[in-house]
């Protein structure tokens, strides 16, 4: 099991981690920062973290947990290239999620 693990997360020439070992720790990553950052005085004041499965997931939990005047960023922790061709795509994808919402 740890020799997969090792080639799993390390590029075979380099011997560095990939892309995959980063998709595995980024979110953890982000949310320890956030939670460990001297940027606010309590808890209350953090941003809320919320872990999606997918774009569409991502845009309706933003909908249902945003209030009036809240800021929402979506922000992938990986490339999105299973699911949509380019960028573009994604973006046309994320429009019509949006116009949708509330309907």
């Amino acid at each position: 099991p740890a020799e997969i693990s090792r080639i799993a997360y390390t590029e075979p020439v380099t011997g560095l981690h990939n892309e995959r070992w980063l998709e595995k720790q980024l979110p953890d990553a982000i949310e320890r920062a956030v939670v460990e950052s001297e940027a606010y005085e309590t808890a209350a004041e953090r941003p809320r973290i919320l872990r999606c499965k997918d774009l569409q997931e991502a845009v309706d939990a933003a909908y249902f947990c945003a209030e009036s005047g809240d800021v929402v960023t979506l922000s992938p922790a990986c490339a999105a290239f299973d699911c949509y061709a380019n960028f573009m795509e994604r973006g046309r994808a994320y429009k019509e999620m949006v116009k949708k919402l509330g309907e």
